[in-house]
Parts: structure tokens; C-alpha cells; sequence
């Protein structure tokens, strides 16, 4: 099953665009405000992090074993959730190609 709330961040009219291409004033508000910045006609880190968030929720709810194949933004935030952290937007990507299994009490 493909859950949309798994894509990546909409990076809107950034999308394709390389690194150097984006203002740079435009990734520096960014890299101030990852949770609130939102690329233009993208969403904010915020946004993703609702999204995110609300799939852990129903998955928590569903007490059933799943794998999630994803992408690093919403991975990221996964783990910290699996972990019982705040979901952060600048922890640590996991490395291209790495499975991680958490074992979750799913008890009420």
C-alpha cells in the first residue's frame, strides 16, 4: 500500500532544481526555520513533520507489524518516533540502501 503521508517534503518550484540553483538567501531562511521555511509553492518542515506524525498515529492505533520503505525526510522523523524522540528535521539520514528494524511494544 502507498501512503501519501510517506513522500518526501514538497519542495515545490525547487523540485529538480540543483543546490547551486536555489538562492542562496532562500537556504539560509530555510536553514534558520527548517520546521516553519517553505520552499516556494512547497510545504514547510512543519507540514511534513503533521504528516508524518498522523501515519505513526493510525499505524500505532492498527498494532500491527509493517515495513516502511520511504524516503530520508519522512524516515528520519520515523525514527525518531520509533525511538521515542521528538521527530527532528536535522537528525542524522540514515545511509542510502540501510534497513533498520525497531521492535515496538504494541500493548495496550
Amino acid at each position: 500500500m502507498v501512503d501519501p503521508r510517506l513522500a518526501e517534503l514538497d519542495f515545490g518550484l525547487w523540485e529538480g532544481m540543483l543546490w547551486d540553483e536555489v538562492p542562496r538567501d532562500a537556504l539560509d531562511r530555510w536553514g534558520a526555520d527548517p520546521k516553519g521555511f517553505a520552499p516556494p509553492e512547497g510545504e514547510s518542515g512543519r507540514a511534513l513533520i503533521a504528516r508524518v506524525q498522523s501515519y505513526w498515529d493510525d499505524l500505532m492505533c492498527k498494532k500491527i507489524g509493517t515495513c516502511v520503505v520511504s524516503h530520508g525526510g519522512p524516515l528520519r522523523l520515523l525514527k525518531g518516533l520509533a525511538c521515542g524522540q521528538t521527530p527532528d528535521l536535522l537528525a542524522p539520514s540514515m545511509p542510502q540502501g540501510k534497513a533498520e528494524l525497531f521492535n515496538i511494544s504494541l500493548s495496550a
